[in-house]
């Protein structure tokens, strides 16, 4: 179904994430795999062979972006998809218990980090 197509998986060493990194390859994708969590997302990436690169990466880092689109195109030479999953969530906390960090670090991945995803 994917055979041929490059994709970029974010939030790609655990959870859905990951679930989404090896379907993208068991359907024939070639797959830049992104995370923060870089020695979890190596291991995880090495275990699938040659289809999947792994690239530390913070999706609220523009140049990051550019990294991550610089290999894409260098390995596999071009882009055909997104699976833009990287989010964060600390739980829930009414508005006087939420630190402003926290709140503006939660838009900057789950917000910001999805726009230069797209962009």
């Amino acid at each position: 179904m994917l055979d041929g197509k490059t994709i970029i998986v974010t939030g790609a060493a655990q959870g859905m994430g990951r679930r989404h990194l090896e379907t993208c390859v068991a359907q024939g994708a070639r797959v830049v795999a992104t995370d923060l969590q870089d020695e979890i997302l190596r291991e995880v990436v090495d275990s699938l062979g040659k289809d999947a690169v792994a690239v530390a990466h913070d999706v609220t880092d523009p140049e990051g972006w550019d990294r991550v689109v610089a290999t894409a195109i260098d390995q596999f030479g071009a882009i055909n998809g997104l699976v833009n999953n990287a989010a964060i969530y600390f739980g829930p906390a009414s508005i006087d218990q939420e630190s402003f960090e926290t709140f503006e670090r939660t838009l900057r991945v789950n917000l910001f980090g999805t726009w230069w995803g797209i962009k």
